[in-house]
């Protein structure tokens, strides 16, 4: 005997059925049909290659952009190192649009062409060699609305030579090591003067080791160092586990080509003095906060003297209590402070109700804290400022992107989904 409640459920499973599967392939369709609006874009040349360039010139040169779609397309150009610059200006019956990373969208016709002028500076201070970068362009359609806002891009390599009269010389005008005591910081300094026309980049390597000829450092830091310019160059070292004692420090400058030439080499001694040789002095000479709001971002700041005979490790130190209690315990960052120097150390706190705060500072240096200095501050209501953040209103019918559409679909699915399981 036939049940006809049954045949009717049945039904229903099956146009269910029918409709989950059209749902589906109007989402595929929907999706194909989406990606296709995408722009393909040619380039020529796609590469340019420049031989025996000369400082402080300019080269200029015509990339040909491609659009092959049937919908206008825009491009943005970006620059990797800061040679190259693309000098293109729009016809005066377009606008650029500029967005908020500061390029500017240039528009290529239906099926058309545009020619891009590019200018390539060579400073008057680069060095003889090879040198290669990048411009990039980045493509999209104008229809940003009907796509799913996908976009291509293609990148041209620029190589030049530059092959110029060139003089490099500089000579090293300090080398120190300052003794300090086991469990501080080191401190070395080297000054270079550049006597040459070009910047010069050498390998700045060095091997720190003890009285046994055990390595205890080995390291290689890269300089940069501008024509006709002396600068210093101070590098700290923890001495932290260290035994005291006499160690030696193998400092020596490198040019970076393929045969490595020694530039300069020379051996400095150092003394590792045991811990408390040397006095720590240091002072917590002011401590403000800005503005303080319930919900509000605020700026805790002291200045630290160290007045002290070695490097500072200074970090600021601020508790926070509410009525008596403590909140929080706020921590800076670490700086080192130079001898007879100041620093501003600054912390970050948000009050998040209202009260009695109090606020005691004080900085950490070389295992040793500084004098405590304290601020009061009291919040209420008619103290704190009120933000109201931007409403959106809509209105004048709804108009869906791809994206929304397809998250419809996807939704309509799952309950259509849904309903076949109960039925």
């Amino acid at each position: 005997m036939k049940h006809p409640e049954r045949t009717i459920a049945q039904q229903k499973k099956f146009l269910i059925k029918i409709v989950l599967l059209q749902l589906f392939f109007s989402f595929l369709f929907l999706f194909f049909c989406t990606i296709c609006n995408a722009a393909a874009i040619a380039v020529s040349p796609s590469s340019l290659y420049y031989e025996d360039v000369q400082r402080n010139t300019t080269i200029e040169d015509i990339i040909t952009l491609f659009n092959p779609n049937n919908f206008p397309v825009e491009f943005q150009y970006f620059n990797q190192s800061g040679f190259l610059e693309v000098i293109y200006d729009e016809e005066e019956n377009q606008e650029d649009n500029q967005d908020i990373n500061g390029s500017i969208d240039h528009h290529i016709p239906v099926f058309g062409s545009i020619q891009v002028p590019i200018q390539l500076t060579i400073n008057e201070d680069i060095a003889n060699g090879i040198y290669e970068d990048y411009l990039l362009f980045r493509f999209i359609t104008q229809d940003k609305e009907d796509s799913l806002g996908l976009t291509a891009g293609i990148g041209i390599k620029v190589t030049f030579v530059v092959n110029d009269n060139q003089i490099v010389d500089f000579s090293v005008y300090k080398a120190v090591v300052t003794d300090t005591e086991v469990n501080s910081m080191l401190q070395l300094q080297i000054g270079i003067e550049n006597t040459g026309n070009v910047v010069i980049q050498p390998i700045y390597s060095l091997s720190i080791v003890d009285d046994k000829n055990n390595t205890i450092l080995d390291e290689e830091q890269n300089l940069s160092l501008q024509p006709y310019k002396q600068q210093e160059f101070i590098f700290y070292y923890n001495t932290t586990n260290l035994m005291p004692g006499k160690y030696a420090a193998f400092v020596s400058l490198i040019e970076e080509d393929q045969e490595n030439k020694l530039l300069f080499e020379k051996e400095l001694p150092i003394l590792l003095l045991p811990e408390g040789t040397f006095r720590r002095s240091g002072l917590l000479e002011q401590f403000n906060i800005t503005s303080l709001s319930v919900g509000k971002n605020s700026k805790l700041s002291a200045i630290f003297l160290n007045n002290g005979s070695l490097i500072a490790d200074a970090k600021l130190s601020v508790e926070v209590y509410i009525d008596d209690q403590l909140l929080e315990n706020l921590l800076s960052e670490q700086f080192l402070v130079e001898k007879n120097e100041k620093k501003e150390l600054v912390a970050y706190y948000t009050p998040q109700e209202y009260g009695n705060y109090r606020f005691n500072a004080r900085i950490y240096y070389n295992k040793k804290e500084t004098n405590q200095k304290e601020i009061f501050a009291s919040l209420k209501n008619n103290y704190l400022s009120f933000f109201t953040g931007n409403s959106v209103a809509l209105g004048g019918g709804i108009k869906l992107n791809a994206i929304e559409i397809i998250v419809l679909l996807i939704i309509i699915i799952v309950i259509a989904w849904y309903l076949a399981r109960r039925k």
